[in-house]
């Protein structure tokens, strides 16, 4: 997966996160970037 996608994946889900929880995207960016790792680090 290259630099865009995974940046895109990050974004989306934030979004994601926010909508769920109520917070504006910024404010669920460390948790989606823990997440995508959680999710996606370990398959390169």
């Amino acid at each position: 997966m290259n630099i865009s996608r995974k940046a895109m994946k990050i974004i989306e889900l934030a979004q994601k996160i926010a909508n769920k929880r109520g917070i504006s995207v910024e404010e669920a960016w460390s948790e989606a970037v823990t997440e995508y790792k959680n999710k996606y680090e370990h398959i390169a």
